[in-house]
């Protein structure tokens, strides 16, 4: 693992960064979770690094320090892009934002820190397994015409979700096992629900906004294919094939055994230090 620092240039960067306007706004909104769960996974592994001993887990203890340095980049980017959304007529956004920050903090308050792990587990297990989208161009065809630092951004971002994708379950598999292995895998599996239902609520909810937004000039009959249009681009998930969803969740699932997106190592050699 490695940390990079690259750069992005949004300067010239439009909310509807791509032709599809809908799907524009499908994709800003997801960067809502990058923006403000990466400093709460950050928050967690600092809580776990306490707990692991210095000599005997001195090799995950490094690895975490990398995954921080990682993740904080990730926060950086992401929290300019919704900068470039908010600053472009979009300010309501902002109570969604931190009714999305406050959660994290609650969490961080009052959950065990078995819980934390198990949430940020799950999160990190459907990035990794959803890479291949953005590094191996799937969602490509879909988004014709788009600002290239916003691929770049997101092909970079999703390489590196990969490179650390076995960080959060080693630290979840040594501290969070407490009441044998079978409850460790069911709470592990509720910390993939619960990830994933909370992420995507308020991401849902920031896309559904930034839609209403662009509608409120348009005729019926427009707004009639805007919703059509919003209907399909929610279609296009950069999340994980069936086949993975089911392999996160059998008790032996283990992230390093997952298959690398093809131009993986190519990804992140353009920003190598």
């Amino acid at each position: 693992m490695q940390v990079r620092y690259p750069t992005f240039d949004f300067s010239e960067t439009s909310p509807h960064w791509n032709e599809n306007k809908e799907l524009s706004q499908f994709i800003n909104a997801g960067n809502l979770i990058p923006a403000y769960i990466e400093p709460f996974l950050i928050k967690v592994m600092r809580k776990a690094r306490a707990e692991l001993d210095p000599v005997a887990d001195a090799e995950l203890i490094a690895d975490i320090d990398t995954f921080n340095q990682q993740e904080a980049q990730h926060m950086k980017v992401h929290r300019a892009m919704l900068t470039v959304v908010r600053e472009n007529g979009y300010e309501g956004m902002v109570p969604i934002e931190k009714a999305y920050e406050a959660d994290y903090e609650r969490f961080l308050a009052e959950k065990p820190l078995n819980w934390l792990l198990a949430y940020c587990e799950g999160f990190e297990a459907f990035g990794s397994t959803a890479a291949e989208s953005w590094v191996d161009g799937h969602i490509e065809d879909r988004i014709e015409g788009a600002d290239p630092e916003i691929v770049k951004m997101f092909r970079w971002h999703l390489a590196e979700e990969f490179e650390h994708r076995t960080v959060c379950h080693r630290v979840y598999q040594r501290l969070g096992g407490q009441g044998g292995p079978v409850r460790a895998y069911l709470r592990r599996i509720r910390g993939v629900y619960d990830a994933a239902t909370h992420m995507n609520g308020y991401a849902v909810k920031l896309c559904d906004y930034l839609v209403s937004v662009d509608q409120q000039n348009m005729t019926p009959e427009e707004k009639a294919a805007s919703d059509e249009r919003l209907k399909q681009a929610k279609k296009v998930r950069a999340v994980p094939s069936l086949k993975n969803v089911v392999r996160i969740l059998m008790p032996w699932y283990d992230p390093a055994k997952t298959t690398p997106p093809r131009r993986y190592e190519s990804a992140l050699t353009v920003y190598a230090a």
